[in-house]
């Protein structure tokens, strides 16, 4: 009787691999019959067929659909599968940092997920990189010493404004994003290609996977709880994060942390579009000298996206909609709401080298603020930005060279040139150099619209090598002037300001422990008011990371990252005049003095199971294990007779699970 499925099917592994790079190829679709599986990481399945069946059809996006005449005679095939010719052609030549699932890249998800202190976040992740600089403990990204808003980031190429959550006055605490349905993150600090602005500093750009698994999740710990539900062709997710309770267990003072809550939930459908849809709704709160400060946040917003590849052509276009609403008080003294709409599309065509494409984009902005039963004016604005660049990929002997250009469109019909250059010479089969420059153009300034925006100009030369196998290194060096800032100090403020940024980083990562080694070198000064050229609020001077990640006993896997940096500058406050029931503040020398050397000993043990059909990870985590004082900045009472240090995260304790089944 048991020999009776031997004769009626036979085992069959298949290995699917990219034929031009030899990579394992993952969530590659294998159709037999009516039946279909996936293919894991290392791009591999185990299928049990059918006698009856001939033929093995396989599918992947981005790559020509195959089929394969089936032998009962051989149990283990190797199959390569084509990519769509368009994406062949791409000539990447600047110094980006990638995360995502393949083995080339500078971040796999699953180091993502490990990296303790990262809460699983590709945010979190992109922070511990030489090129981010500012609050460490809060989620927004800051490069190269600019602010949070001259980082853009793209979610299948629509924008994504304030993608944080749980805000406090420093910034979002974590990235409503998820990496589960995350297939690659690309983050440039600078020099980035024409089909990218909006941001003076940096680039941080999102794919969705093409293909999902069928799989359940549920995960809990001491900040709440999730639950995730996806097939092939759709995902939901819902989450619950309370931080009170984890508050309460790790004892920690209300003066030092927030208690936010939130309600997230997400859906992700991929049968013939990628459609994005997300609802928020937060509240936290924060106690100091007395008074409750009260923060509630609604928002919600939808990106959708769409691919067409044949031959050498290809076309993508995303429509993206996001609405925020904030209100902020704290009683009886201070009340602040703001509301802000952006719509966009976005659209692109590649032929062989070129590149062509353009931009829609319309933000509403809209503030009122209330101190002590006194309307302040409200605030308006608005910008609907046309534009449209030019990009060509070209060879030129061993060089590879990348020319573009974008054309774009204010309001006010101001209209701005950005031209992009980029060049790399590969000294050898493992190395290869480059340099890339270009104007880069900052959005976003609603209440200035009638001046010239802000922008950038960036030189950035680097090496990127592997010098084994098993070890990648990179070198960067960069000088950006900044133009047309906000100057304050005029009675009507106008965009006369500049500054500065220049800076050298080192990236070093052996792949299979897996370890990094990082160091960065940065000054950044500005001129924004009557103090002249002097240190900006995000100067950090030096940056050093390390990264481990190791087996330990009973087959643990324990990571640790190791953080420091020097301190921000800050201005000392020198004396305090009272006019009527008003408290002036009189400022000493900007940006004179400067906050403690910040550093974090971050420790994460974790441990996977096979059970009940599924795979349960347990783990226990420690934040900031030497509770060093990590001073964020500093917080004034508002007659400004006292002063606190605002420190996010002291030495906490965190434990959970995540069960997939």
């Amino acid at each position: 009787m048991t020999l009776i499925p031997l004769l009626l099917s036979f085992i069959l592994t298949v290995k699917v691999i990219d034929i031009t790079t030899s990579e394992p190829v993952e969530n590659a679709v294998l159709i037999v019959g009516k039946n279909y599986t996936y293919t894991d990481s290392s791009g591999t399945v185990r299928i049990e067929v059918d006698n009856s069946i001939d033929v093995l059809k396989i599918v992947r996006a981005g790559y020509k659909t195959k089929e394969i005449t089936l032998r009962k005679d051989i149990p283990f095939i190797v199959v390569g599968l084509e990519p769509e010719a368009y994406i062949l052609k791409g000539v990447k030549i600047s110094s980006a940092y990638t995360i995502g699932t393949e083995k080339k890249e500078n971040l796999t998800m699953s180091e993502v997920i490990l990296d303790p202190g990262a809460a699983a976040s590709v945010f979190w992740a992109v922070k511990d990189l030489p090129s981010t600089s500012g609050n460490e403990d809060v989620a927004p990204i800051i490069t190269r010493g600019g602010d949070p808003t001259e980082t853009v980031v793209y979610l299948e190429k629509a924008r994504l404004f304030r993608p944080y959550v749980l805000e406090t006055p420093s910034g979002g605490v974590f990235s409503f994003i998820k990496t589960d349905y995350i297939k690659k993150a690309e983050y440039i600090p600078g020099g980035f290609g024409a089909e990218y602005e909006g941001g003076m500093s940096g680039v941080l750009s999102l794919m969705l996977k093409d293909r999902l698994n069928s799989m359940r999740s549920f995960s809990l710990n001491l900040s709440g709880t999730s639950f995730t539900f996806s097939t092939p062709y759709f995902l939901v997710f819902a989450e619950r994060n309370d931080q009170r309770f984890f508050a309460k267990i790790n004892n920690l003072e209300e003066d030092v942390v927030y208690a936010p809550v939130l309600t997230n939930i997400q859906v992700y459908l991929n049968k013939y579009l990628k459609v994005f849809s997300y609802y928020l709704d937060e509240y936290s709160s924060y106690n100091t000298f007395g008074e409750t400060y009260e923060i509630t946040q609604k928002r919600k917003g939808v990106v959708v996206n769409k691919k067409l590849y044949s031959g050498d052509f290809g076309f993508e276009s995303s429509f993206y909609y996001s609405h925020l609403y904030k209100n902020e008080s704290i009683e009886g003294f201070w009340g602040a709401t703001e509301m802000a709409q952006y719509l966009g599309m976005y659209m692109r065509a590649l032929y062989n080298e070129y590149e062509l494409g353009g931009e829609l984009f319309y933000p509403v902005f809209s503030q009122n603020e209330t101190y002590k039963d006194t309307n302040l004016p409200e605030k308006t604005g608005s910008n609907f930005i046309k534009s449209i660049f030019l990009s060509k990929d070209s060879r030129f002997l061993k060089f590879k060279v990348k020319t573009g250009l974008r054309a774009t469109i204010s309001e006010n019909n101001k209209r701005f040139i950005s031209p992009r250059f980029q060049i790399a010479y590969p000294i050898n089969e493992k190395a290869s150099i480059f340099y890339s420059t270009g104007i880069f153009y900052q959005y976003l300034q609603p209440y200035f619209k009638k001046y010239s925006f802000p922008y950038a100009f960036h030189n950035n030369f680097g090496l990127e090598s592997s010098l084994f196998p098993s070890l990648q290194f990179k070198f960067d060096m960069y000088y950006k002037l900044y133009k047309n800032l906000i100057y304050t100090e005029d009675s009507e403020s106008t965009c006369t300001g500049y500054g500065k940024a220049y800076g050298l980083e080192l990236y070093l990562r052996k792949k299979e422990i897996p370890l990094i080694i990082s160091y960065g070198l940065m000054y950044s000064e500005r001129c924004t008011d009557t103090s002249g050229l002097v240190p900006f609020e995000n100067d950090i001077r030096h940056k050093f990371t390390f990264i481990g990640n190791f087996t330990g006993p009973l087959k643990t896997s324990i990571g640790i990252k190791l953080k420091y940096h020097s301190g921000k500058p800050y201005t000392p406050l020198r004396d305090v005049q009272q006019v009527d029931s008003m408290y002036v503040p009189v400022w000493g020398e900007k940006n004179s003095l400067r906050l403690p050397p910040y550093f974090r000993f971050d420790l994460r043990i974790s441990r996977n199971f096979y059970i009940f059909n599924g795979f349960l990870v347990t783990y226990i985590e420690i934040e900031n294990l030497t509770n060093h004082k990590n001073v964020i900045q500093k917080v004034w009472s508002w007659d400004y007779k006292e002063c606190e240090d605002l420190i996010i995260l002291p030495r906490t304790y965190i434990f959970g699970f995540v069960y997939n089944f």
